[in-house]
């Protein structure tokens, strides 16, 4: 494994991979920088109007579209190629007095979706033509508003008249497939299944309600869990199927539901206590001096019970429950965080009523991700060390120079790791033929 030197960013969310794994982009303060990532060497350098808030590469990873919300516009790029005169390209999106709160790209890499102030309309905009569409009262500007695997149909979250509604637009030519109304009191989001027969939508916290829809708009299947009670705080649909959805709940539990056989197949409880003959747990060892490397050690204790906060209860948005869910890419596995045990990560196969593996930290969990081709779980807690999870065992490998690792993204391929702070950032090259863990 290597460690690249550190470099400066300037937002949280400016330091992207291109899709195909050889460029990354990075925003620093109203410069957006391309290198490449075999040596971080810089490719190409644009200067936006202001500052830039978040940037996002086209899916062919030929341009980088750049969100500037103090002059509510977006910049485009062509980060990777110029044009036959051998002239840079480049788009100026304006929204003027509606603003603009989120950019993402169309799948066909030739249309952007914004989506203004108050949540007034989403725009669709052609790069090519010129021309627009407004889809009108999307509830959000970061969620409910999705594509589907293939990239024919995009699903936008609604509200009108005081209900919950979903419109499917065809990607070709962008004209409406199907609107239909929901059986929810107050929907939050929604997620195509993976062969994208059908999508989900789910109910705000208030009210624990699931619902799964055709793309016409019959209701498959609905589940509730429970009444009157805080509800479902996180889904993700299995990444190998459409007959597995697993929904996080403010109860402390991950339910896997079968949407085909309409039954849940799957109950876990994280506050329930661990047996050591069933469950492996990793606990973080500290070392007994600077010298000495962080590591895993395995508790021996034939049972536990994990250390728990107890939320506030005259604030908002408590921190308690299953806050999030991933999926292995075999489908294999399910890791998930309980905000009641914030130092943990639970490591669940689909198969078993039981954690298979338990990582217990000395700090908050910030952020982990899965290796894109691989089972394997690299986690932060926001600290100078990074942690690795296989099948097979659990390591802690330490960042030198300080970086306080706050978030991290995988490259395509999973040989290589960005590793973001606040101020700065290194890439973590990690060798394939390597067994790190």
């Amino acid at each position: 494994m290597e460690l690249s030197e550190l470099y400066p960013h300037s937002a949280s969310k400016s330091v992207k991979w291109s899709p195909d794994g050889k460029f990354i982009a990075v925003a620093l303060n109203y410069r957006l920088l391309i290198r490449e990532t075999a040596n971080l060497g810089v490719t190409s350098l644009f200067s936006c109007n202001a500052d830039i808030g978040d940037l996002e590469w086209s899916p062919d990873g030929d341009y980088v579209a750049c969100l500037i919300p103090k002059r509510s516009m977006v910049q485009i790029w062509c980060a990777t190629k110029s044009t036959k005169s051998g002239n840079e390209w480049s788009c100026k999106i304006e929204e003027s007095i509606a603003g603009c709160t989120s950019v993402r790209w169309s799948p066909d890499s030739r249309h952007v979706l914004t989506v203004s102030d108050f949540q007034m309309r989403l725009t669709v905009w052609s790069v090519v033509d010129r021309s627009s569409m407004h889809i009108h009262h999307p509830k959000s500007s970061s969620q409910g508003i999705s594509f589907n695997k293939s990239g024919v149909y995009l699903a936008v979250l609604q509200r009108k008249d005081s209900k919950d509604m979903v419109s499917i637009y065809s990607t070709d030519n962008w004209e409406n497939v199907s609107t239909f109304t929901l059986d929810t009191f107050d929907a939050v989001d929604l997620a195509w299944a993976s062969d994208d027969t059908c999508l989900c939508v789910w109910d705000n916290c208030v009210n624990y309600k699931i619902c799964v829809y055709s793309l016409n708009g019959g209701k498959l299947y609905e589940y509730q869990a429970y009444e009157h009670a805080l509800g479902i705080k996180s889904v993700q649909w299995s990444c190998t199927t459409s007959q597995m959805l697993a929904v996080g709940s403010y109860d402390q539990k991950v339910r896997l539901l079968n949407p085909l056989t309409k039954k849940c197949m799957m109950e876990w409880n994280h506050s329930a206590p661990l047996s050591r003959a069933n469950t492996t747990v990793y606990r973080e060892s500290p070392s007994d001096s600077p010298y000495e490397p962080i590591n895993y050690v395995i508790d021996s204790s034939a049972t536990m019970t994990l250390p728990s906060t107890k939320p506030p209860t005259d604030q908002a948005n408590p921190k308690m429950g299953v806050s999030w869910i991933r999926w292995s890419p075999s489908g294999r596995y399910i890791a998930s965080k309980n905000d009641n045990t914030p130092n943990v990560i639970f490591i669940w196969t689909v198969t078993k009523s039981h954690p298979s593996c338990v990582l217990l930290h000395r700090s908050p969990v910030k952020t982990a991700a899965w290796d894109p081709s691989h089972d394997r779980l690299v986690i932060s807690c926001g600290e100078s060390v990074i942690y690795f999870w296989t099948p097979n065992s659990a390591s802690c490998v330490p960042i030198p120079g300080g970086t306080m690792v706050q978030s991290l993204t995988w490259r395509g391929d999973g040989e290589a790791i960005g590793l973001v702070d606040k101020s700065q950032y290194c890439v973590c090259y990690l060798d394939p033929d390597e067994n790190l863990v």
